[in-house]
């Protein structure tokens, strides 16, 4: 006789919308909990000097498959585990954003050193280095280079959840007016969010076309492809910390154009 925990998903789904118990919900969560585990692993190395708390990560990642499950909708034409990776995402990013952890002078030493940092382009006519920023700002060129690494993890928390909320698969590499297709229903949304939904969408494909080739390969192995940051070195034939450096180089440059819009 087959045990409840090795039945097959569409056992275990057949089961749950017949009795929609705690027990027989847990019984599919157990069976999806790999979903969990592997969108944090993917994260964790982006994260990891922010977010060290693994099973904090792994226990809010539950909390959204948990959601999945009791929302999901079988009759939809949509597979379970692309609909629950988005809300697992979503959770995980939920609860990064509650922790708070850019407070008010940090943003201020941000906001600082970036203001710094494009005076001297206007000045030099090039990038400047930290330790140039950092006699401007009087202040130590470790001390700059810990303030942008803050300001990368920020943005990289807000480009997150830019993605999660319009669209779960994505075409980066070459993204054509119609490549970003989200896959979550407008059903239950009122006009306004939805116009405001393909804004969105129509701004991201945007500024995905000015970044350099390299930039758009790592963004689309990374969020479309979903490969870790390792494999994608080894596919891109450079080192992981290269990989990292690129992604948080497109990050900032998106962030940055997202930030300059929406002051004009």
């Amino acid at each position: 006789m087959t045990k409840k925990h090795e039945r097959e998903p569409k056992e275990l789904w057949d089961a749950y919308i017949k009795d929609p118990t705690v027990e027989n919900r847990n019984q599919i969560v157990e069976n999806y909990l790999y979903l969990v585990k592997a969108i944090v692993l993917r994260m964790s190395p982006l994260y990891q000097t922010t977010f060290r708390d693994y099973d904090d990560l792994i226990s809010n990642g539950v909390l959204g498959l948990m959601d999945a499950v009791q929302k999901f909708d079988p009759k939809r034409n949509i597979k379970f585990e692309t609909y629950a990776q988005r809300r697992i995402r979503g959770a995980i990013l939920d609860y990064m954003r509650q922790q708070d952890w850019i407070p008010n002078n940090m943003r201020k030493e941000i906001k600082q050193v970036k203001q710094a940092y494009d005076d001297l382009i206007l000045e030099l006519q090039r990038p400047p280095e930290y330790e140039e920023v950092a006699k401007r700002l009087g202040i130590s060129p470790g001390k700059v280079k810990k303030i942008f690494f803050n300001d990368y993890q920020y943005s990289l928390l807000h480009f997150e959840d830019i993605i999660n909320e319009v669209t779960y698969r994505s075409e980066f590499v070459n993204p054509e007016p119609d490549l970003l297709r989200h896959q979550k229903s407008s059903a239950g949304q009122t006009p306004e969010e939805n116009i405001l939904r393909k804004e969105t969408h129509e701004e991201l494909v945007e500024l995905l076309r000015t970044l350099p080739e390299n930039e758009r390969i790592v963004l689309d192995l990374y969020y479309v492809k979903e490969l870790k940051v390792k494999d994608i070195a080894h596919i891109m034939d450079l080192t992981e910390s290269r990989i990292s450096q690129i992604h948080r180089s497109a990050i900032r440059k998106i962030a940055d154009m997202y930030e300059k819009k929406y002051q004009e």
